[in-house]
C-alpha cells in the first residue's frame, strides 16, 4: 500500500475546501486498499508462514534449492558461485524481483564444509590463513553485479593463536583442525532507498581468504532459499 500524504495547517492558516477534498479523496482511495496483508503489526511472524487459516504475506518469488548428492572443491581466493555438481546456488526468477520501498528480501544459505586439504598445519596459524567466507551477490537492473549483506567468515582451526606460555602442545593449530562444520549465511534486506530495487538474480558465493596454509575445502549438502515479503 502506498503512503498517503496530506496537507498540514497551523493556527491562522487559510484552509480551502478544494485542499481538504484532495486530502480526503487520497485517504478514501488508500483505505480501499487496506487488507489483512498490510495492516498486521508483525509482518513476518510464525502465523504468516504456517498457520492454516492465516493469509500468507509473502507476495511473490519463493524458491528453495538443495543438493545432498554432489560436492564442490573450493581452492580460490575470489568470491565465486557456490555450485554443488550441476546445482548452482543462484535464484533467477521468471521475471526480475522488483523490491518496492519498505519491502523485504530474505535469503538463507547453509552448507557442510569438510575435507580440509593441507599438507601440515604450522604450530602457529596467522589470522587469515585458515579462513573461508560466504557472501550473497545479485545483478541489478543495469546488469551490474553487487555484493549485498554481510560476509560470513569461518575458521578451519579451533584457535587463532598459540599461547607459548602454557606449554601444552595440544593447543597448537596442528591438533585443532576442524573436520566438518555446518555453515550458514542469512540476509534480510529492507529497501530503504525510497525507490524500487531490482534483482535479476541472487546467488551464494564462497572463497578462501588465503591459500598459504589451507589448500582447499569441500562443500556438500547445501540449501539456498529466497523470498520477498510485504512491509
Amino acid at each position: 500500500m502506498s503512503t498517503v500524504s496530506i496537507d498540514t495547517y497551523a493556527a491562522g492558516d487559510l484552509i480551502s475546501a478544494s485542499a481538504l477534498n484532495t486530502d480526503f479523496t487520497a485517504i478514501q482511495t488508500a483505505t480501499a486498499a487496506l487488507d489483512d496483508l498490510n495492516t498486521r503489526t508483525e509482518w513476518c511472524s510464525r502465523r504468516h508462514v504456517d498457520e492454516p487459516n492465516a493469509v500468507k504475506t509473502f507476495n511473490k518469488d519463493f524458491n528453495l534449492i538443495e543438493n545432498s548428492a554432489n560436492t564442490q572443491l573450493v581452492n580460490w581466493t575470489t568470491f565465486t558461485q557456490v555450485a554443488l555438481g550441476a546445482t548452482a546456488f543462484r535464484y533467477t526468477p521468471g521475471s526480475p524481483i522488483v523490491l518496492e520501498p519498505g519491502q523485504v528480501l530474505r535469503a538463507h544459505f547453509d552448507v557442510n564444509v569438510d575435507a580440509v586439504v593441507t599438507d601440515t598445519l604450522p604450530f602457529f596459524v596467522p589470522q587469515n590463513e585458515d579462513c573461508y567466507q560466504f557472501a550473497f551477490y545479485y545483478q541489478d537492473a543495469s546488469l551490474q553485479i553487487n555484493r549485498i549483506g554481510c560476509i560470513a567468515t569461518y575458521s578451519v582451526t579451533e584457535i587463532p593463536h598459540h599461547d607459548s606460555g602454557n606449554g601444552n602442545v595440544k593447543n597448537s593449530a596442528s591438533f585443532r583442525l576442524r573436520k566438518r562444520q555446518r555453515c550458514n549465511l542469512t540476509l534480510a534486506y529492507i529497501n530503504t532507498t525510497g525507490a524500487n530495487v531490482t534483482f535479476n538474480w541472487i546467488e551464494a558465493r564462497v572463497r578462501l581468504v588465503d591459500l598459504t596454509v589451507i589448500d582447499s575445502i569441500t562443500l556438500k549438502e547445501g540449501t539456498f532459499t529466497v523470498f520477498t515479503g510485504r512491509y
